[in-house]
C-alpha cells in the first residue's frame, strides 16, 4: 500500500516537475542568498541598501521579460497540446528578434533618466550603478524568451539546471567583481555576466529546434500580441504590489533602509519558496484550458502545498530569527533586524499565494485580472505612502494589504470557476 502510494506520487506530474523546480530553486536560491550575504558583509550598509534597491528595481521593471516568458510558454503549451510543434521555432526566433530590438531602444531611452533614479534613492553618486542596472534590464528582457520555450515544452530538467548555473555564475562573478573594488556596480554587473553565459547554454540546448534542416512554418501572431498588453499589466502590477515597499523605504526612510533591506532579504525566502510549484502549474493549466478541461484542482493543490511550505518556513525562521541574523549578517544589523524578520516572515506569506493566483488567471486567459491588480496596486501604494512612520509600521501595512489583496483575488478566481476566457 505504501509502495503504491509512493509510486502514484512519483507519477504525479505536478509533484514531479514541481519537485525538480523546487530543488533547482533551493540550490539557485542558496547561491543567490550566499552572494547577498557576501554583499551584506563586504559592502557598507548604505551601499548594500542601494544594491538591494537596484536589484528590486530590476525585478519590477524587468517584469517585461517575465511577460515574454509567460507569453511564449503559454503559446508553446498550446502548440504542444495541439501537436503543432512545427510552429514553435518560428515563434521563438520571431519573439527573440522583436524583443532584442525593444530591449536596445529601451536602454537608449533609460540612459537620460539614470541621474534622476540615483537622486530618488538619495544617492546621486551612484550613476554608474544605475546605468549597469539599465544594461541588466535590457538583457533580462531577452533571456526569458528562452526560458519560456523550455517551460512551454516542459523541459523542466534543463530549465532547472540553467537556473542553478545562473545563480552559481552570478555568485562567482559577483564575489570577484566586488572583491576587485567595483562595489555596487560590480554586484549588479554579476547578473549581466550570468545572464549572457546561461543564455548561450540554452541556445546550444535548443539548436536542433532553431537550426533544424526543415523549413520553419510562419504563423500569424496577431492574436498572440493582442494578449501581451494585459499579461504585461498583470505581472507589472503584481510585482509593484510585491516589491514597491523596498523602494519606498529607500526613499522615505533612507537612514533605516539597510536594516529593512537586510531583514527583507531573509524574509523574502517565504515569498520565493512556492514559485517552483507555480511555475510547474502554469503550463499544465494552460494546456488544460486549451483542451477545455477543468484546472481548479491543480490550483487548489498548488495553493495548499504553497501555504504549507510557507507556514513551515515562517515558523522556523520566527523561532530562530536572532540566530539567523547573527550567523548570516554583519553584527551591525543584530539590534533591529531580528524583530523585523519575525514580522516579515508572516507579512509576506499572502504575497506568495497572490503570485500563484496571478499565474493561474493568466493561464486561464482572464483579462479582468489586470484591472483588479491595478486597483489593488493603487490601494497598496496609497497605504504605504500614508503609513511609513517606522519600519514596523511599514511591515504591518505590508501584511494587512497583502492579506486583503489575496482574499480579493481568491474570491475572483473561484467565482469565475473553470471558465476559460478569450480576449
Amino acid at each position: 500500500m505504501i509502495k503504491s502510494f509512493i509510486k502514484r506520487k512519483l507519477e504525479d506530474d505536478l509533484l514531479k516537475h514541481g519537485g525538480v523546480m523546487f530543488m533547482a530553486s533551493i540550490l539557485g536560491g542558496l547561491f543567490n542568498f550566499l552572494f547577498q550575504i557576501y554583499a551584506n558583509h563586504n559592502l557598507s550598509p548604505d551601499n548594500f541598501a542601494l544594491f538591494y534597491s537596484l536589484v528590486t528595481l530590476s525585478l519590477m521593471i524587468g517584469i517585461l521579460g517575465m511577460t515574454g516568458l509567460t507569453m511564449v510558454a503559454k503559446q508553446v503549451s498550446h502548440y504542444r497540446a495541439n501537436n503543432e510543434t512545427d510552429k514553435i521555432a518560428y515563434l521563438f526566433t520571431h519573439m527573440l528578434g522583436k524583443t532584442s530590438l525593444v530591449a536596445f531602444l529601451g536602454f537608449i531611452i533609460y540612459l537620460p533618466f539614470a541621474p534622476k533614479i540615483a537622486s530618488f534613492f538619495n544617492r546621486p553618486d551612484a550613476n554608474l550603478a544605475v546605468i549597469a542596472t539599465g544594461i541588466l534590464l535590457a538583457i533580462s528582457l531577452v533571456v526569458p524568451i528562452a526560458y519560456g520555450l523550455l517551460q512551454g515544452l516542459e523541459r523542466f530538467n534543463q530549465w532547472s539546471l540553467n537556473m542553478i548555473l545562473l545563480a552559481l555564475i552570478r555568485l562567482i562573478s559577483g564575489i570577484l567583481l566586488v572583491y576587485a573594488g567595483f562595489k555596487v556596480t560590480g554586484a549588479i554587473s554579476s547578473s549581466i555576466v550570468a545572464y549572457v553565459i546561461t543564455f548561450i547554454i540554452i541556445l546550444y540546448w535548443i539548436r536542433g529546434l532553431i537550426f533544424g534542416k526543415e523549413k520553419q512554418v510562419q504563423v500569424s501572431l496577431v492574436d498572440f500580441y493582442k494578449s501581451s498588453w494585459w499579461i504585461l499589466g498583470a505581472f507589472l502590477f503584481g510585482n509593484i504590489i510585491c516589491f514597491i515597499d523596498i523602494l519606498l523605504v529607500q526613499h522615505f526612510l533612507q537612514s533605516f533602509s539597510a536594516q529593512y533591506s537586510s531583514a527583507s532579504m531573509l524574509g523574502r525566502a517565504i515569498f520565493y519558496l512556492p514559485w517552483a510549484l507555480g511555475a510547474s502549474m502554469f503550463p499544465k493549466v494552460s494546456t488544460l484550458a486549451a483542451q477545455n478541461k477543468s484546472a481548479v484542482h491543480l490550483l487548489k493543490r498548488t495553493l495548499c502545498l504553497s501555504f504549507g511550505l510557507c507556514l513551515l518556513a515562517a515558523l522556523v525562521m520566527f523561532a530562530t530569527s536572532r540566530f539567523i541574523i547573527s550567523f548570516l549578517l554583519d553584527k551591525v544589523y543584530l539590534e533591529t533586524a531580528p524583530g523585523l524578520l519575525r514580522m516579515f516572515v508572516f507579512a509576506l506569506m499572502p504575497y506568495a499565494l497572490v503570485t500563484i493566483l496571478v499565474y493561474y488567471n493568466i493561464a486561464m486567459h482572464r483579462v479582468k485580472i489586470v484591472f483588479i491588480l491595478l486597483l489593488q496596486a493603487i490601494f497598496h501604494i496609497t497605504l504605504l505612502g500614508l503609513f511609513h512612520s517606522s519600519l514596523k509600521q511599514v511591515i504591518f501595512i505590508l501584511g494587512l494589504s497583502g492579506t486583503m489583496i489575496f482574499i480579493t483575488l481568491l474570491i475572483f478566481t473561484l467565482k469565475t470557476g473553470n471558465k476559460f476566457q478569450k480576449a
